[in-house]
C-alpha cells in the first residue's frame, strides 16, 4: 500500500520516535541496533497507515507501542508447534490401510484376530522402546482397554493422569524419532 503525501509527511515528522524507541530497545532486545532501527522504521510506517485519531490516543503513543511490539515480535519468534503423532502412524506402510479399517466396528472372529495381531505388533514395538516399567504398564492398559480415559488408566496403574499423558506423548515422540531415522 502506497503512502499518501500526508502520511509521508507524518513519517518524516515522527522519524525521531523511531530513533529514540530503537535506542531504548537496544538493552531489552537480543537484536543489534541497526536491526531494531529498521524494525522501528517499519513500525512507524505501519502506525501511520493504521492510526485512527478518533480512538483518543496521541499518535506518538500509538506509534511507540506499535514499534516496540514489532521489535518484541521479531526478537521472539513463535516457537514451532509440536507436531502431533497418531497411533495410525504405527501402521506399517506396506499394509496400505488405516486404523479404522484394521480395527473394525463389528466384532467377528476374523476382526478380533486382526485386532489382536495389530495390537501385538504395537506392543512389540513398545517393548523395544526405551520406556520405564510404569510407562509400559500404562501403554499395556491403554491397548487392553482403549475406551478408558487417561484418568481411568491412571487409577488402574496407580499413577497420575499427567504421567499417563506424558507416556502417550513420549511414545509419539519416540515413534517420530524412529520415522525420521528411516
Amino acid at each position: 500500500m502506497e503512502l499518501t503525501t500526508e502520511q509521508k509527511q507524518m513519517v518524516e515528522d515522527n522519524i525521531g520516535l523511531a530513533y529514540s524507541t530503537a535506542l531504548k530497545m537496544v538493552t531489552r532486545s537480543p537484536l543489534e541496533y541497526d536491526d531494531i532501527l529498521s524494525i522501528c522504521f517499519l513500525g512507524l510506517i505501519k502506525a501511520v497507515q493504521k492510526f485512527d485519531p478518533s480512538k483518543g490516543f496521541a499518535f506518538s503513543t500509538y506509534a511507540v507501542s506499535n514499534m516496540r511490539w514489532m521489535v518484541f515480535k521479531e526478537a521472539n519468534p513463535r516457537k514451532p508447534q509440536i507436531k502431533a503423532s497418531y497411533f495410525e502412524d504405527l501402521i506399517p506402510t506396506e499394509w496400505e490401510s488405516s486404523w479404522e479399517n484394521i480395527i473394525a466396528d463389528d466384532s467377528s472372529l476374523e476382526d478380533d484376530l486382526i485386532d489382536s495381531i495389530f495390537i501385538d505388533q504395537i506392543r512389540e514395538k513398545i517393548n523395544h522402546m526405551k520406556l520405564s516399567p510404569k510407562s509400559k504398564e500404562v501403554l499395556q492398559v491403554y491397548f487392553d482397554y482403549p475406551e478408558l480415559t487417561q484418568e481411568e488408566v491412571a487409577k488402574i496403574v496407580g499413577c497420575t493422569q499427567v504421567t499417563v499423558s506424558r507416556t502417550y506423548k513420549k511414545l509419539a515422540e519416540q515413534y517420530q524419532a524412529e520415522m525420521k531415522a528411516i
